[in-house]
């Protein structure tokens, strides 16, 4: 079989789709055979030259949201065999990422650490398998600032695949939730939301106590990385309100009110990826509210059509998600 994988090259940054041999399969790891792969706006941060810390193993294969069948396994694997349905976890610790400083998942066939991987239901089709990851990292977000209690006001502002996850788990957590979306056209994706709002409506502050008669909200959720949101989440969160900051930003400078914090009382995190402990619990989430955000990709191509495909990821205003398949 001719392994072909999708690889980020340098000299000049681009993407291209090439003949690789399979690594060599050690102890303790899996060959699995690539079914779906998920193009993630970090991959096109990389491709850009705005996420090299770790610096990558140019050309590197790309591809940390996937799904998968179990091909082989090498010695010492003992929880998984071969025709095993599988995602993986992207955070190896130590600020190592599959797919980023280990090659990832767009190829026929990849190797991966077995500790890792993560079974998935049988009812789960490929597509939804995928979006696991994104879900993921909302998942881990939302848990690690506390959860949702039922009746919190939860504003999430930024109405991207990470937003609508973490208002989908925002909602069947129990929580009254505003999507704070600039993009009017974008607004009908945040389909369980209470309210969907856009800052050129005014104070989005005041339009939030308007709707919903509080003054301030119990949870922020920033996830559009853009400087304005960014210091938007310390004014819109209310004493002792929880923010994460999870929008991918570069590193321009942000101006911002950070007396608030101390003032209000605020907890600020910043939040990166799905940490490995909030797999099991996110996908057991998933199936037990019969949560399926296929519906978010909107677009499919193959690996030898990669080029396209993060072309067609970049525009924001047509796609929402983008996967690729091997065939």
């Amino acid at each position: 079989m001719t392994n072909r994988a999708v690889v980020i090259k340098l000299d000049p940054r681009r993407i291209e789709t090439v003949d690789r041999p399979v690594d060599e399969l050690i102890a303790g790891e899996v060959i699995v055979k690539s079914m779906q792969v998920g193009v993630c706006r970090s991959d096109i941060e990389m491709l850009d030259g705005n996420h090299d810390d770790p610096m990558p193993p140019y050309p590197v294969v790309v591809g940390h949201e996937w799904a998968g069948i179990v091909e082989e396994v090498g010695p010492g694997v003992t929880d998984f065999k071969k025709g095993d349905r599988v995602v993986g976890v992207p955070d190896m610790g130590n600020n190592e990422w599959f797919g980023h400083s280990r090659h990832g998942a767009a190829a026929t066939l990849f190797t991966c650490p077995a500790r890792l991987l993560r079974k998935i239901p049988d009812s789960f089709s490929w597509t939804r398998a995928t979006m696991i990851e994104p879900y993921a990292c909302a998942f881990n977000n939302i848990t690690k600032i506390g959860g949702i209690n039922k009746g919190d006001l939860v504003v999430i502002i930024g109405g991207g695949v990470i937003g609508i996850c973490a208002l989908s788990i925002a909602h069947h957590m129990g929580g009254t939730v505003v999507v704070v979306e600039p993009n009017k056209d974008r607004h009908h994706l945040a389909k369980e939301a209470d309210y969907v709002i856009s800052p050129a409506d005014g104070d989005v502050k005041e339009q939030i106590k308007k709707l919903t008669g509080k003054d301030g909200a119990d949870v922020v959720i920033e996830c559009a990385g853009v400087p304005a949101s960014m210091a938007s989440a310390l004014v819109i969160a209310k004493r002792l309100g929880r923010i994460a900051m999870m929008g991918v930003a570069t590193e321009e400078p942000v101006m911002a009110p950070v007396g608030l914090i101390r003032g209000k009382d605020l907890t600020v995190m910043g939040i990166t990826g799905a940490a490995p402990e909030c797999w099991d619990p996110c996908i057991k989430f998933l199936e037990t509210h019969n949560i399926d955000m296929s519906w978010m990709v909107t677009k499919t191509f193959t690996f030898e059509e990669a080029a396209e495909a993060f072309l067609a990821a970049r525009d924001g205003s047509t796609n929402l998600k983008v996967h690729l398949t091997a065939n």
